[in-house]
């Protein structure tokens, strides 16, 4: 019992979950990014395409892959990490249209190289980074972020 009051102390403060998310979780979410990408076999925009719909289960969530806004009259494909309660702390997005890729973080600190825009309601700073439309491009942040 004495256990479980430490570990919910550590994670609220004055009853309130905490959903500040840190360096050390984008970097599992990553990896694990990483592996639905390597276990679905998803290498190319095309390959993700086939996918759209689907949502594989996380440690924290699930990770959804999906079509969503990007511009006016303009979509894009997107890999989103999904937590319920803390929202999606990596989400990527491809624009065939706009022929570019995009990968959007929320963390507590700024992280290098990413264009910080926002904090969230918890405090979390949202940030991203444009560049050319590729998947390898994706995979090497993807693996930057997990180190």
């Amino acid at each position: 019992m004495a256990k479980d009051l430490r570990k919910l102390e550590e994670t609220t403060s004055h009853g309130v979950l905490n959903r500040m998310i840190t360096r050390e979780d984008l970097r599992k979410y990553s990896l694990e990014m990483l592996e639905v990408l390597r276990r679905e076999r998803i290498t190319s925009y095309g390959e993700l395409e086939e996918k759209l719909g689907q949502s594989f289960d996380a440690s924290e969530g699930k990770i959804q892959l999906e079509v969503r806004p990007s511009g006016p009259g303009s979509s894009a494909y997107a890999i989103s990490y999904i937590i319920y309660g803390k929202g999606i702390p990596i989400e990527i997005r491809m624009d065939n249209v706009g022929r570019y890729s995009k990968i959007t973080l929320k963390a507590e600190n700024k992280i290098e190289g990413y264009s910080a825009f926002i904090h969230d309601i918890f405090g979390n700073l949202m940030q991203d980074k444009r560049f050319e439309f590729s998947f390898n491009r994706i995979r090497e942040e993807l693996e930057k972020i997990s180190k």
